[in-house]
């Protein structure tokens, strides 16, 4: 990677403690090395606290915690994540490419459900009311787009990276907006002077939509009020065209200090495992871990479950049945042999975090296999 600018990663994060630590363990395994974590918030974990800036608020305004962590950042580049999210290992890397490009202001990439395989969110567009106008893009291929006036491309809060000198030039985040349409207002002014914007596919996140002050933990809205008066301070600062009108707060500089985080940059391991493995498994786990190694647990049973992708522990387990869906537009029942279906998953898994290890138990013969993984660049199989 020729483009590699200084990036401040920005979190807000309000009354969920496990989720915050989740979301920076997985951020220790980032490809890309040459980032600060800028944290606002109620809590910072023991484990994080001399390695990240942090403020601590309990305000629940999200647009406020924003500004501040602006104030603290250093970066050339802004990346703001969610707290209950979970980013593929290269997602920092492919989000920030596209800012090679001096041009550009803005950058956001796609998120996915709780299961960590279905889409929750693409390419959308926006209106002036604020509604979402979603949009096909080729899936594949990170698309510039130039500044629009009508209906600009959404930026997805919880994947997306912005210009420094953009995001000062307009002055950061409406205060007014507590929570929702925050990032929309910003982009509708971020297009209003002219930057273009990228939608990077492969940038993506898993988004646990975790209980907030909105909603509660079955996704149900607990506060419309809160809501309500976003869209409707949106609509009436949009709705004559002057996205200008009742600007963002006036915004100020202080962080001129670059405090890197440290990741670990260690090789992607997958191990392989189907029923009667679990005691070789924890052993195996327990070492790897210990070795800081960027860890994936497929798990395979003989059933037609669907396949789940999480990251806890410090690390992440693909799991599902032998017969089952792991691509939701698969069959529903499907006759996979084994060796078949370890190799298909591993292909998956790669597209989003790059496998570099393989590592199978010795009870059975993985030798069919192995001609599977050719496809797979720099791939090694290691079988024990």
């Amino acid at each position: 990677m020729t483009y590699a600018p200084k990036v401040s990663v920005a979190i807000v994060s309000q009354g969920r403690p496990a989720h915050l630590e989740n979301c920076l363990t997985a951020l220790r395994h980032q490809t890309y090395a040459d980032f600060e974590l800028v944290l606002v918030g109620d809590h910072c974990p023991d484990a994080f606290k001399t390695l990240v800036k942090y403020h601590h608020t309990t305000a629940k305004n999200i647009s406020a915690s924003r500004n501040i962590s602006l104030s603290l950042s250093a970066g050339e580049i802004i990346a703001f994540i969610d707290d209950d999210a979970i980013p593929d290992r290269v997602w920092l890397e492919r989000l920030i490419a596209p800012f090679a490009d001096p041009s550009l202001g803005s950058a956001t990439g796609y998120t996915r459900q709780r299961n960590g395989i279905s889409r929750q969110w693409g390419a959308s567009r926006f209106d002036r009311s604020g509604n979402d106008l979603p949009f096909a893009t080729d899936p594949e291929e990170t698309c510039i787009f130039a500044a629009e006036s009508e209906t600009p491309v959404k930026l997805l809060g919880t994947t997306m990276a912005i210009r420094r000198t953009a995001i000062f030039d307009i002055g950061g985040f409406d205060e007014s907006f507590l929570y929702f349409l925050d990032e929309t207002d910003l982009k509708m002014r971020l297009d209003k002077r002219g930057y273009s914007c990228a939608i990077v596919p492969g940038a993506q996140v898993q988004h646990l939509k975790a209980e907030s002050p909105v909603r509660d933990a079955k996704h149900t809205i607990i506060a419309p009020d809160i809501l309500t008066r976003s869209q409707d301070h949106f609509r009436a600062k949009h709705r004559e065209g002057d996205a200008e009108s009742n600007p963002a707060v006036p915004m100020t500089q202080s962080g001129d200090t670059f405090l890197r985080f440290p990741v670990f940059q260690t090789p992607h391991v997958v191990l392989v495992a189907r029923q009667g493995d679990q005691n070789w498994v924890n052993e195996q786990v327990a070492t790897l871990l210990r070795k800081n190694v960027c860890l994936t647990v497929m798990e395979i049973r003989r059933s037609p479950a669907y396949f789940q992708h999480r990251f806890e522990n410090g690390h992440w387990t693909y799991s599902g049945g032998l017969y089952g869906r792991s691509i939701r537009s698969q069959p529903l029942v499907y006759p996979w042999r084994f060796s078949s279906r370890v190799s298909a998953e591993i292909c998956n898994i790669s597209r989003q975090n790059p496998v570099d290890c393989t590592v199978f138990n010795q009870r059975g013969n993985f030798d069919s296999i192995l001609p599977c993984l050719s496809s797979l660049k720099n791939h090694n199989v290691i079988q024990y």
